[in-house]
């Protein structure tokens, strides 16, 4: 009894340690105008790995699978038979739709959604889910906004460059076993100092939207993705109209990039209707 109350207390002592431990961060930039800025954070284990726990999936995971064991039935007559098998596959619709919808539950958990027959992630899930743990780490932007008197579409550069600078590199399919679809959730951005063109989107809507009560939408392209800040838009400054809203459209993976200023390859896929708009609100 005493050996297992040691061992019990040892293991609660390691794993608070595990999620007590932290990473510092250093993050030095300049903004559209040259001017030159830097934050730092404390950024939690805990946080990067919960961030970890709700985006990834096994091999197994990924495919939806159910076996029925044979059932045994007989029959006085071919109107019987014919009875018997209909409330038999009656049954096994209603054994496949519960499988499925609880598989459906457990893809939702771990990031990832059913769109058109495809298995693709859940990038409004990812948002949501991390916007608690990113404004935890926003408190130099505000500080500087607050120094310097920033307004919204100051701000919103500031963030913007920020990002920007973030390393762009090409994300793996998998951690480890998990199948990611190549993505690094925002926490792990902030760790890593690194991310892809998805990655650093969800980043910078996470950051907005953490701190600032605006609308966000994701734009789906052929291999890229970009944002949309909703806003008024400036002369010469590329958007997209939803309804009665207006969204600026930002480049969010490498370059020096204004608000509004895309490329124009992107512009044409625009033009052509080759986009899907992810809403985050």
């Amino acid at each position: 009894m005493k050996k297992k109350i040691i061992f019990w207390v040892l293991f609660i002592f390691y794993i608070s340690c595990i999620y007590s431990q932290s990473y510092y961060r250093k993050f030095e930039w300049e903004n559209f105008d040259r001017s030159g800025y830097w934050i730092s954070c404390n950024i939690s284990k805990k946080d990067l790995i919960n961030s970890y726990n709700e985006l990834g999936l096994t091999k197994d995971q990924k495919k939806f699978e159910i076996e029925f064991e044979p059932v045994e039935y007989t029959y006085s007559s071919q109107a019987e038979k014919k009875r018997k098998q209909r409330e038999i596959q009656k049954m096994f619709d209603r054994k496949e739709r519960k499988a499925r919808k609880k598989w459906l539950k457990m893809l939702k958990k771990n990031g990832f959604i059913i769109r058109n027959n495809k298995l693709m992630l859940d990038h409004k899930g990812i948002f949501q889910n991390n916007l608690h743990r990113v404004n935890k780490y926003c408190g130099g932007f505000v500080k500087i906004a607050k120094e310097q008197g920033l307004n919204f579409y100051e701000f919103e550069k500031l963030l913007l460059s920020f990002v920007q600078e973030i390393k762009y590199v090409k994300v793996p399919l998998y951690r480890g076993k998990y199948y990611t679809q190549g993505l690094y959730t925002p926490i792990e951005i902030l760790v890593k100092k690194r991310g892809d063109c998805d990655s650093k989107s969800i980043l910078l809507a996470t950051l907005l939207c953490s701190i600032t009560e605006t609308k966000m939408i994701l734009i789906d392209l052929k291999r890229h993705m970009i944002v949309g800040i909703e806003g008024n838009p400036r002369s010469g400054q590329t958007y997209l109209q939803l309804g009665n809203k207006n969204f600026i459209l930002c480049e969010t993976s490498t370059g020096v990039w204004l608000p509004g200023n895309i490329d124009n390859s992107i512009k044409r896929q625009l033009k052509r209707g080759q986009y899907k708009v992810i809403k985050l609100y």
